[in-house]
Parts: C-alpha cells; sequence; structure tokens
C-alpha cells in the first residue's frame, strides 16, 4: 500500500472508530426485538379479548388473498 491509500485506511478507520456502528447495531436490534415483543403482547391481548372478531378478519384476509391468488392470468 502506498501512502495515500494508508492515509485513506487510517482516515476510515478512526471515522469508523468515532461513529461506533457496532454499538448502533445494537441499539437497534435492542429496540426492534423491544418494539416487536410489546407488539406481539398488544395482539396477544387483543386476540383473547376479540376472538370472532379475529376469527373472522383472519376469514377476510384467507378469502382475498384466495381471490386474488385464483384470478392469476
Amino acid at each position: 500500500m502506498n501512502r495515500v491509500e494508508k492515509s485513506i485506511m487510517k482516515s476510515a478507520y478512526e471515522t469508523y472508530q468515532e461513529t461506533d456502528v457496532p454499538g448502533r447495531l445494537r441499539d437497534v436490534q435492542n429496540r426492534l426485538t423491544e418494539t416487536a415483543k410489546n407488539v406481539s403482547g398488544v395482539t396477544d391481548d387483543y386476540v383473547h379479548d376479540h376472538p370472532w372478531q379475529t376469527v373472522a378478519i383472519a376469514a377476510a384476509i384467507g378469502c382475498v388473498i384466495g381471490f386474488l391468488m385464483g384470478h392469476r392470468d
């Protein structure tokens, strides 16, 4: 590697160290995991509180998917 390439590599490495990309990715992963757990809990509560509405919604979604897949030409 020549002097310019080494300088570029050093600069890129320093920028990487300053931005703490792995730490930010861990934070994003933790937030997404927490959000997924919250959504799962809310969904579970809704299904237990409204079982017949949930069945109707699932049936309607199934009919729409079936209709769309059946009309593929």
